[in-house]
């Protein structure tokens, strides 16, 4: 019988040894993983004349000239940053409703998301730059498909603009001969708005 528990315990217990030694260091990969997702600052570079942005944690960034960034973008939370901009004042997207529709008819609403968004510098982001960044943050390639994309944005003073998400990349929403951008996404703006009785 003493012969039979040794033969068992040579047989069973390296076994159990090695699975707790995987389980282990299967464990603490997956704790580390959490942790630099959690922890990580994701940080994002958008250069001027292109759509595509470039992360921070995979290309060496700081050999690119000034001049040719337009933003660096961080996620959770999302943030754009005109590094040329010298002041510190974060400012809200000035828009109520931000909503996209692909050409396969993929609808995506990131109304709540934007409430989120803050940005720094001279004019805000374009809505293609606000649906890169979402795609950035949500790991989804939708940004490789805006051929075809439309945008309806409600703005601050509750006009609706539905156009091509890809006739933004050099425009923005305010293009239209009306008021001045700098004008209407000056955040004191909006308490007037609401305030005002017409509305202007």
């Amino acid at each position: 019988m003493l012969e039979k528990l040794e033969e068992l315990a040579w047989i069973w217990l390296p076994w159990c040894y090695n699975k707790l030694l995987y389980f282990a260091d299967q464990t603490t990969k997956i704790i580390g993983v959490v942790y630099r997702e959690l922890n990580y600052k994701k940080e994002w570079v958008f250069l001027k004349n292109s759509v595509m942005p470039i992360p921070k944690e995979l290309f060496d960034t700081s050999k690119i000239e000034l001049t040719n960034i337009k933003w660096t973008a961080n996620t959770n939370p999302p943030k754009f940053r005109d590094n040329t901009f010298t002041l510190e004042y974060w400012k809200h997207l000035t828009y109520l409703s931000f909503t996209v529709t692909l050409s396969d008819r993929s609808f995506f609403d990131l109304t709540d998301w934007i409430n989120e968004v803050k940005w720094c510098g001279i004019l805000q982001p374009t809505p293609l730059e606000i649906f890169t960044l979402w795609c950035c943050e949500t790991g989804s390639p939708h940004y490789f498909n805006t051929d075809g994309a439309t945008v309806e944005i409600i703005t601050d003073d509750g006009n609706v603009v539905k156009r091509g998400l890809n006739e933004f990349t050099h425009t923005n929403v305010y293009e239209d001969g009306g008021d001045d951008q700098t004008n209407r996404q000056d955040p004191n703006r909006i308490l007037d708005t609401v305030l005002s009785s017409s509305g202007r």
